[in-house]
Formats: structure tokens, C-alpha cells, sequence
């Protein structure tokens, strides 16, 4: 239906109201449970329900130099980060008092640190694409405050059968094809075209709809993209799918500016 739903929580570890064990993590009605064969998922919404069992496909993937991965030249400019690519999503949903059964693919991310980003640079483009032939493609712009990319840029190809190599600066090229205004006018590039010229890829990334800005404590524009083969033009064949998140551009709420500076990403969990 187009509907982009997006909720966030907070609270505090000491009065028990978010935690985790070896077995779960919980923010007050959102938990994540570890069952045998992976985890799941139930998290309360204002509108409804979701509830989804996630199986891992691939096995873990160590970004950056066996799981470090360095955002700037100086001290304290990187994270601890891993992924895992490809997950099995099974569940339901419930919006607006209807049930739905879904499934379909998961990509979790863990990245932690501090004072990860380098000085010079206004925020991130940062794609997670699960590709039909069964291989799995992260690469992220750190974008300067000139617009252009930061050498510390970089990415990850995980093969169908999980062997991975990482990418850098280098190996891919991004431009913007289209921009989309939120209702605040900031300006976001939401159709990317993408090349990777040693592994022979040239695609487009473009939202399954605009209007998938995220309107909370910080302001990312994050969702669902398709991946589309740039030789057959505007209706070319779906390659695949998968998700954009893209920082920096609203510069903490400011209306007019198309620039800002970039914040950290903490552990996500994003579904298609």
C-alpha cells in the first residue's frame, strides 16, 4: 500500500526495562529471542503487530579488516561491525486489526563504536542489496562535505555460497539519477546508479516508493529499493532487492539544507 511505518523506543537498562542475555535482547514490548535454529522477532507497533522467525542463510560476514572497520584516519574513527546478509523471515503481520502471513528475506546488521566518522564528512549513502542470483552487495559512500567520497569508503560481495570479499574505494562507482522532497523540503537522491567494473555490474537502485523518509530522533531517509538492469532501460529487468539508507542530508531537522554532519549507526534489522 505504500505506507512507509516507522517507530522507535527508548528506555532505561537499570529499571529492567531493556536488556539482553545470551538468549535475549528487549526494549520494553520489543524482544528478540534466540530459538534453535536462529532468533525471533516480536515487536509492538501503534498500528499493529510484528512477529517474524529469522534464519540465517549465509554465515557471518566481518566488514572492513576482520570486523574493524576504519571511517577516518585518526584514532577512534572506526567500528566493530559485522552482518548477516541473508536471513529466512517468516511470520505475520498485524495492521489496522488485520492479520497477514509473511515471509520473505532479512539483512541484520551490528555496528558498534565511538566516535566512528572522520572530520570532513557530512553523512553516508549506504546500500544492502540481495541480488536474484543469490549474491548479497554492501557498499557505502562516507560523503564529504564537498560531495564527494571519502577514501574510507567502502563495501562487501558475498557470494551464493557466503564466501565474501571485502571492496574498497575503488571497485564502485555511484551516481545520483533522481531526487525526492520531503514534506520539511530537504532534498534526498532516492534513484542511484551503480557500477561495479571488475565484477562486470551495472545497475539501477531505485525506491519502491518516495516517501520512505524516517521522521524521528534522527533524520535518515531508510527503505525498500529494487535493484534494476540499466541495459534494458527505464523498464528493465529486477535484478533484485533491498535497502538504502541515506544520512546527512537533513542536517538534524534543518528544512532547507541538503548537507549535515553524520551520525553513527547503531544495529538495525530491515526486512523486504
Amino acid at each position: 500500500g505504500e505506507r512507509f511505518i516507522s517507530e522507535e523506543r527508548f528506555a532505561r537498562g537499570a529499571l529492567g526495562l531493556a536488556g539482553a542475555t545470551a538468549d535475549e535482547w528487549w526494549l520494553r514490548d520489543w524482544t528478540v529471542t534466540r530459538v534453535e535454529d536462529g532468533w525471533r522477532l516480536r515487536a509492538q507497533l501503534d498500528v499493529g503487530m510484528l512477529e517474524l522467525d529469522l534464519v540465517p542463510r549465509k554465515p557471518v560476514v566481518l566488514q572492513g579488516e576482520s570486523g574493524y572497520s576504519q571511517k577516518g584516519s585518526a584514532q577512534g574513527n572506526a567500528s566493530r561491525y559485522y552482518s548477516m546478509t541473508r536471513m529466512g523471515a517468516d511470520g505475520r503481520l498485524q495492521l489496522d486489526g488485520n492479520t497477514f502471513e509473511v515471509s520473505g528475506l532479512a539483512w541484520l546488521d551490528r555496528e558498534w563504536g565511538s566516535s566512528q566518522l572522520g572530520p570532513g564528512i557530512a553523512g553516508w549513502d549506504w546500500f544492502a542489496l540481495q541480488l536474484d542470483d543469490g549474491r548479497d552487495l554492501m557498499l557505502y559512500r562516507l560523503r564529504t562535505e564537498d560531495g564527494g567520497a571519502s577514501r574510507f569508503s567502502a563495501g562487501v560481495l558475498v557470494e551464493s555460497d557466503g564466501s565474501y570479499r571485502i571492496l574498497g574505494r575503488e571497485d564502485f562507482e555511484f551516481s545520483e539519477i533522481r531526487r525526492w522532497k520531503d514534506r520539511q523540503g530537504v532534498s534526498w537522491p532516492v534513484a542511484w546508479r551503480v557500477r561495479l567494473p571488475a565484477e562486470d555490474l551495472a545497475f539501477d537502485v531505485r525506491p519502491a516508493f518516495d516517501a520512505q523518509r524516517w521522521y524521528a530522533t534522527v533524520g535518515y531517509w531508510e527503505g525498500a529499493v529494487d535493484v534494476i538492469d540499466t541495459v534494458d532501460g527505464e523498464d528493465g529487468r529486477i535484478l533484485g532487492r533491498g535497502y538504502l539508507e541515506l544520512s546527512g542530508y537533513a542536517d538534524g531537522g534543518n528544512e532547507d539544507s541538503e548537507n549535515g554532519s553524520g551520525r553513527a549507526r547503531d544495529r538495525r534489522l530491515s526486512t523486504r
